[in-house]
């Protein structure tokens, strides 16, 4: 392992005594150079965390072309450090493709467990130490850049901050992750940060993640980033993927605190992605006691697609095999919902905005707005919403479909007061173009004939006069 200093100078191993630096009273910074890999676990693995223990902030790790094989996931708390891949192409795989199924297949009959409230302790203990076996960088310490780096086969591609598991708390910040790639693996981007300072995440490949990014935290741009699903199977352990990208609002854990900090979820914004093939889009949502405000979701394009699980698939324990064969998960291109799934105290989602998006094709709803107030929905153009005909084993991915208004552009659920939905263009809706189930909400219709079906209370609709 070389270092080369920022002033030409090779530092090499027991001479570092040579290096004069060009101004005494600044830290000369290294670009140290990773071996090159040789697909063998122990000894990548090796040469990866030898690099990662010789750097200092400022320095830059440059990995070699070609492919390493890493394992378990590698905790970086080092700030301001660049992780560079070879222009040539650099991969990163978590676990060879055998491992990751056995160990996928493992993990659902876990989650399955502990989902019906059959786990043991011992099972939750062996949850989680799956969760850690095949993953890459958790990031910690702050302002560190990850790029040109392909991630696959992992459990747990990058985490920023903290994880659920490990109770969110104060770390990170000003992350910037851009022009990587992330396939066939479980979680692309996994992010947990406090920080007021933004973390960009920017440019990424996402192909057949089952989830490309989720959030829990503040201030971080998810921007102009692909996210594809083109063979749904090839998801490793699910064999379909699920919500692209995700945001919540999860306490943070402070000493001294009786309550969890509010505002958790704030400032995020998600712009000019492209989504396709995936059975839900964009879902921000509130945990109880949490808020999620002021997250800007804009400019994004996204096709959702009904997923048709597999029947001989053998990584999914959920679903029993007679049923895998007419079995559908479905979900919507934009939620934001203050329930969470499975709770019933609900958090509160304010101010956040949803504009100028592009929804092509989805089933069911194009946007959805539940428990949620003062949110403006503005100039999102919404096509080819079909109404659902579900089967009994179809799965819907965020809430019951099949007790919602179905085949709408815009759904306001009831509890949904004080929102605005304006000038938005509606093209081939299977019912209703706006469907209001809420109090106090505004409406201004972008054309005078766009439909708006309204069971609330207090309601202002404003016809338009425009065209579509």
């Amino acid at each position: 392992m070389n270092r080369v200093c920022a002033n030409g100078w090779i530092a090499l191993a027991g001479w570092v005594g040579l290096i004069v630096p060009m101004h005494a009273a600044t830290r000369e910074t290294h670009v140290i150079r990773v071996a090159n890999p040789t697909g063998i676990r122990a000894t990548d693995r090796a040469h990866i965390l030898e690099s990662l223990r010789g750097a200092r902030p400022g320095d830059t790790v440059q990995f070699a072309h070609g492919r390493y094989l890493v394992g378990p996931i590698i905790k970086v708390a080092t700030q301001h450090l660049t992780l560079i891949g070879d222009p040539r192409g650099t991969v990163l795989r978590g676990c060879n493709p055998d491992v990751y199924s056995t160990m996928a297949h493992t993990e659902l009959k876990l989650v399955e467990r502990v989902i019906h409230s059959h786990a043991t302790r011992g099972d939750r203990a062996r949850l989680q130490k799956i969760v850690n076996r095949c993953g890459m960088f958790q990031l910690t310490g702050g302002n560190d850049v990850v790029r040109h780096l392909t991630f696959e086969y992992m459990r747990l591609g990058l985490v920023l901050g903290y994880r659920p598991q490990q109770a969110y708390r104060p770390a990170g910040g000003g992350d910037v992750i851009e022009d990587n790639t992330f396939r066939t693996t479980n979680n692309g981007i996994r992010a947990g940060l406090s920080s007021s300072e933004p973390t960009l995440i920017r440019g990424n490949l996402f192909v057949d993640v089952f989830h490309a990014v989720i959030l829990g935290g503040s201030h971080v741009h998810v921007e102009h980033n692909t996210i594809l699903a083109p063979a749904p199977s090839r998801v490793p352990g699910h064999g379909y993927p699920s919500l692209a990208i995700g945001i919540d609002a999860i306490p943070v854990a402070t000493k001294g605190s009786p309550k969890p900090p509010q505002g958790n979820c704030y400032r995020n914004i998600v712009a000019d992605n492209v989504i396709v093939g995936y059975p839900s889009g964009i879902e921000i949502g509130a945990r109880p006691g949490t808020i999620c405000a002021e997250n800007i979701i804009r400019g994004n394009t996204i096709a959702v697609a009904r997923i048709h699980l597999l029947p001989a698939s053998p990584d999914l324990p959920l679903w029993p095999p007679s049923k895998r064969s007419t079995a559908i998960v479905s979900g919507t291109p934009i939620l934001l919902n203050a329930l969470g799934r499975g709770v019933k105290v609900q958090g509160r989602l304010d101010g956040n905005r949803i504009s100028h998006n592009r929804i092509e094709g989805a089933v069911g709803f194009g946007i959805r707005i539940e428990h949620a107030s003062d949110t403006w929905v503005v100039g999102n153009t919404i096509e080819g919403i079909r109404a659902h005909r579900m089967a009994k084993s179809s799965v819907t991915h965020a809430g019951s479909e099949k007790s919602s208004p179905a085949g709408a552009g815009i759904w306001v659920a009831p509890g949904s007061d004080g929102n605005r939905i304006q000038d938005n263009v509606f093209r081939a809706m299977d019912t209703s173009d706006i469907v209001l189930g809420g109090d106090r909400n505004f409406v201004r219709l972008h054309h005078a004939g766009d439909s708006v079906q309204d069971s609330g209370t207090g309601n202002r609709i404003e016809k338009g006069g425009g065209g579509n």
